[in-house]
């Protein structure tokens, strides 16, 4: 015999406040029938419409945000095993499909596109992304997964690790154009490691600057590796290379 399938819809949800905040116009939630007889509602998969997020721009406040948001949910559980509501929350998969995220104080979004997370409310979650990201460069996509792990032995409790893939992005939106000449690039990034208030990013790819009369920008040409650190709102990149000029290095300090 086959059950209906429950759905819980709600409409224009909005989330949190300031530089913190998220609304979406369609909320659906897909319960397993056979777990709201036990006092637990497993829900298998929320869908997401027309998801809008504004974050901070600073790692060590989002961070704030992220971990004051986990321990609210820790509280809420444990007001349940000591005889609150009594029911427990489970969440398989989240799809948002047209997905926006907002730094704080920008003007274009740093991801316009799809978003999935499976594992939510688990220790470990893992997200995937794909996405044009327009603060970046009107051509740059974005694709790559991300996993969050609570209570992971880094410094401050919350491990982020993953891989994102950039194209076509216009260095003129990451550095001052002034100092670096504007190029168009394509950067893999690999997160390997985060602080209390900074990301540690691993880098390789390949930049076509764009032509300047009177400039040889071949020394600046081609594939590069280096490493970026995102900490309090700037951009640190330490150790760039080009890989065809080995003896090349620079270290810059630059604000995004």
């Amino acid at each position: 015999m086959l059950f209906p399938s429950p759905a819980l819809r709600a409409q224009n949800v909005s989330v949190g406040e300031g530089d913190f905040h998220a609304t979406c116009t369609y909320l659906s939630a897909y319960p397993h029938i056979a777990s709201l007889l036990k006092g637990t509602i497993n829900v298998s998969e929320l869908q997401i419409d027309d998801l809008a997020v504004k974050l901070p721009a600073k790692p060590g406040e989002l961070r704030d945000r992220v971990l004051g948001m986990v321990q609210a949910h820790r509280d809420h559980v444990a007001e349940g095993e000591k005889g609150g509501s009594g029911v427990k929350l489970a969440i398989g998969r989240i799809e948002a499909a047209d997905t926006t995220i907002t730094l704080e104080g920008g003007e274009k979004p740093v991801f316009a596109g799809n978003l999935a997370a499976t594992n939510v409310l688990s220790p470990t979650i893992t997200i995937i992304a794909d996405a044009a990201s327009p603060a970046y460069g009107p051509k740059t996509n974005l694709d790559g997964t991300i996993t969050l792990e609570r209570d992971a032995p880094e410094e401050i409790g919350l491990g982020v690790h993953g891989e994102l893939n950039l194209t076509n992005v216009d260095t003129t939106t990451l550095f001052n154009a002034k100092r670096v000449p504007p190029a168009v690039a394509t950067v893999n990034a690999k997160i390997e490691r985060t602080g209390a208030n900074q990301f540690k990013v691993a880098l390789d790819g390949n930049a076509s600057p764009l032509p300047m009369e009177g400039v040889d920008l071949s020394p600046i040409a081609g594939a590069f590796t280096g490493v970026a650190w995102w900490d309090a709102g700037q951009i640190t990149v330490n150790e760039l290379n080009w890989t065809h000029r080995p003896a090349v290095t620079s270290t810059s300090h630059l604000d995004p």
